[in-house]
């Protein structure tokens, strides 16, 4: 995403998305759990995304990343409103301090929602046991 175009650019990628979701849907059954995974910079694109997607997960995982303060506060309320929300982050993180893990549960509080906070031993990576623990 670049500054010049950054709007234009967020809907192209929301457009892409919901029309990726729609068709792996469709091939899907009906009641499938879909759980919707943003890592790093990943956790705004698909918590925007989901602001406007076309379905409604069974749960979103923001790993070493934030649900972005510029959606807007009624849709973000509404999309997070029964939906579990995961946060992640290594103790080591090198770009998500504490205070910015606390400061996105406390944004997510105000939005009527009580993430799970999960810390594990590394940095910004991904962390397999984790991963496995959130199956």
């Amino acid at each position: 995403m670049t500054r010049e175009d950054r709007l234009s650019e967020i809907d192209d990628y929301v457009a892409y998305l919901n029309q990726l979701a729609e068709t792996l849907l469709q091939k899907s059954l009906p009641d499938v759990a879909v759980t919707v995974f943003g890592f790093s910079q990943g956790a705004a694109t698909v918590s925007r995304w989901l602001a406007r997607a076309t379905f409604r997960p069974d749960r979103l995982i923001l790993w070493a990343g934030a649900f972005p303060d510029d959606i807007d506060y009624a849709v973000a309320t509404h999309l997070l409103q029964r939906l579990p929300v995961v946060l992640v982050c290594g103790d080591q993180d090198e770009f998500i301090k504490e205070a910015d893990l606390q400061k996105q549960r406390d944004f997510l509080l105000r939005l009527g929602v009580e993430p799970t906070i999960l810390h594990f031993a590394g940095k910004h990576e991904l962390h397999a046991a984790t991963l496995r623990q959130l199956k």
